[in-house]
């Protein structure tokens, strides 16, 4: 069975993106779209009705129906709403998300409730910063919530699911 993949709104972004602004965002449409072409087939990745409408919602003219066409392709989760939004809420607050990224902490609660292995994102601010990932992890385990690993497409590998031959 293959590990499960929650993809957020921020890889389907860098997928589909063309490249511009600056290096940075150059290296991870680069990085993306080479994991989404070397690395995905490892993986079980599915989507919710959040990232589709967080990506749809950014996006305009070609962009929009790029991404819709990634997004087609994808399985879509089926999620206990309630559940979800009661755990997004326990997410949000001090020295956690904050209020205004509601959507980040939806996504970690998706990713909890649908018991997804790995949550892939590029959000450095809110997911996948060391501090804040710590925090929610542990208040997640605290709760006795499914805790999905929390990875940008430069941590997840399928060289990193397989032990090394000895």
């Amino acid at each position: 069975m293959k590990p499960s993949v929650y993809v957020e709104t921020t890889i389907i972004g860098y997928l589909t993106a063309r490249d511009g602004k600056d290096d940075l965002s150059n290296l991870r449409y680069r990085i993306t779209r080479d994991w989404w072409a070397e690395q995905r087939l490892w993986f079980d990745v599915r989507i919710a009705e959040v990232v589709i409408r967080e990506a749809v919602g950014q996006a305009q003219g070609v962009a929009v129906s790029l991404r819709q066409q990634v997004m087609d392709a994808l399985p879509l989760l089926t999620v206990d709403l309630d559940r979800a939004a009661r755990l997004s809420g326990h997410l949000l607050g001090p020295r956690l998300i904050p209020l205004m990224k509601a959507d980040d902490a939806l996504h970690i609660a998706v990713a909890s409730v649908t018991q997804m292995d790995y949550l892939l994102t590029w959000n450095m601010k809110h997911l996948t910063n060391p501090t804040i990932r710590l925090r929610v992890e542990s208040m997640l385990r605290d709760m006795g919530a499914h805790v999905p690993l929390i990875r940008t497409p430069l941590e997840l590998t399928r060289a990193d699911l397989q032990p090394e031959d000895e």
